[in-house]
């Protein structure tokens, strides 16, 4: 797994059964500021973009890997990306994806489908579809959540709570990441994505590393790993990240049996580090010589969120709290 995040956010997962509580409105709205310290009067900057996060789709071929070439430094195969897509890992596993993507201000998501009311509706006859944002689940997306439960031998039902597609907006500056217009235009291209899937405990072949995972294989037999998180560099520190994350922990937390989410990150990476360590990531430990990049080897840690009643051991939870407490005093 590759990430790359810049999400500034400070909010700090917790291990409660009221795990990320999600906005009801019809629209969530996702706002950063930045501080005036000129006290001349300025012109209003700020403007508002729409955003739609929902699963991959077929047509989303070329843009994931657009979005990938950009800001992971892991070349992918090109079958990586023609199973992706499709909601599958090369191993056949069914994936759960979210991806972020730019529409009209003026657009609506109706039960199966994205339509402008400024065009009177997708199929021109004055837009009367169903637009509560509750149920914006495309069609697509609830073949994928089925499948996924069918992976975990679980009820299509299960994730019948998780919001499958959803608006949202962000305000940003105009002059923002050098002067790059954010707001108008709609086009293909994805902003950010993640990606993972459910896996058998008993698949990791590193016993160590699974025993730091799992302390009861009979209550959890699963873990789910993230294989990418991303987002594009105009559009991070919005919180999108965060959104992504927090989004996909309460899907997993429907699975029972699932006891961890894990993911790697290379060590040099401090942004993503620091971003996993504020949602409740634990570094379980460092990997040598992970990834290969232009020739070059790479170390990676890997982090863990716990879920689901399972829990880190007592060793790494006095190691996590001694490295903040050091980070606090020479921070």
């Amino acid at each position: 797994m590759y990430s790359v995040m810049m999400d500034t956010s400070s909010t700090t997962a917790n291990h409660t059964s009221s795990l990320f509580q999600s906005d009801k409105s019809e629209c969530t709205s996702y706002t950063t500021t930045t501080p005036d310290n000129d006290k001349s009067p300025q012109k209003d900057s700020n403007s508002t973009t729409c955003l739609l996060i929902r699963p991959l789709q077929i047509q989303d071929r070329d843009p994931l890997q657009q979005l990938h070439e950009e800001i992971f430094p892991v070349k992918y195969t090109e079958d990586f990306y023609d199973n992706t897509v499709k909601n599958k890992s090369l191993s056949g596993h069914a994936l759960y994806s979210r991806v972020i993507v730019k529409i009209d201000n003026d657009m609506r998501i109706g039960s199966n489908q994205v339509y402008s009311t400024a065009a009177g509706g997708a199929d021109g006859g004055g837009g009367d579809h169903d637009d509560d944002m509750e149920s914006c689940v495309s069609l697509l997306g609830e073949s994928s959540m089925e499948n996924l439960a069918k992976d975990v031998d679980l009820h299509g039902k299960i994730f019948q709570n998780i919001k499958i597609s959803e608006r949202i907006e962000v305000s940003c500056h105009n002059d923002e990441a050098n002067g790059e217009q954010l707001v108008g235009e709609v086009d293909d291209a994805l902003i950010g994505c993640i990606i993972g899937g459910f896996y058998h405990a008993q698949k990791i072949q590193d016993e160590k590393l699974r025993d730091k995972l799992i302390r009861n294989f009979n209550r959890h037999s699963r873990v789910f790993y993230i294989m990418t998180l991303g987002t594009t560099q105009s559009f991070r520190k919005h919180k999108l990240g965060t959104k992504l994350v927090k989004d996909c922990l309460e899907m997993v937390q429907q699975v029972p049996s699932c006891g961890v989410v894990y993911l790697h990150v290379i060590t040099y990476n401090r942004a993503a580090i620091q971003f996993y360590e504020r949602l409740g990531f634990y570094r379980i430990e460092e990997i040598q010589d992970y990834y290969l990049i232009d020739g070059s080897k790479y170390n990676c840690y890997l982090y863990a969120y716990f879920i689901n009643g399972n829990r880190p051991s007592l060793y790494l939870t006095i190691k996590s709290a001694y490295h903040k407490l050091l980070k606090f005093i020479f921070n």
